[in-house]
């Protein structure tokens, strides 16, 4: 397994929030009220994550080298191979999802992403570029928080 550059990496990384947005955006339809709100709410961050890595990767160049060790680079073929939010377009969703299992769903595709882009974090090369990543890492987390402050609202009714 070969390790990754700069330009697959945030390409990567792109498709994931393209794919995160796509994702909000179905589930959205399938909800209502404040569950609804808050998917809308967080494609719209998505979006805004999609401008970030744009503007990073045009910076960076393809020349970085990621994983020279190759430690990460079996997450990141997990990762290509469509397990966090869905590299393919499948979202996984019929439709007949209760709030609740979209939350859950949705959760476990931001707390992946994490794990992901903290791996982009600790390969990018510069200060500014690591801040930028460390952003979206936290603003990922507060999806986390938010999702699953949600689902326990819907939960305790």
């Amino acid at each position: 397994m070969t390790g990754f550059n700069a330009d697959e990496i945030f390409e990567m990384a792109l498709q994931v929030e393209r794919n995160g947005g796509r994702f909000y955006r179905q589930a959205a339809e399938t909800t209502e009220g404040e569950t609804r709100d808050l998917l809308l709410r967080l494609a719209a961050m998505e979006d805004e994550h999609l401008e970030v890595f744009t503007r990073l990767k045009d910076k960076l160049g393809p020349s970085m080298a990621f994983d020279p060790d190759k430690e990460g680079a079996r997450y990141l073929q997990f990762l290509t191979e469509g397990k966090v939010f869905p590299i393919s377009g499948d979202q996984k969703l019929t439709g007949k999802e209760t709030a609740e299992e979209i939350l859950g769903l949705a959760i476990g595709f931001e707390k992946e992403t994490v794990v992901f882009f903290t791996g982009i974090r600790d390969a990018v090369q510069g200060e500014e570029a690591k801040r930028s990543v460390a952003v979206l890492i936290n603003q990922e987390m507060g999806h986390v928080a938010d999702l699953s402050a949600r689902l326990l609202e819907i939960r305790r009714g």
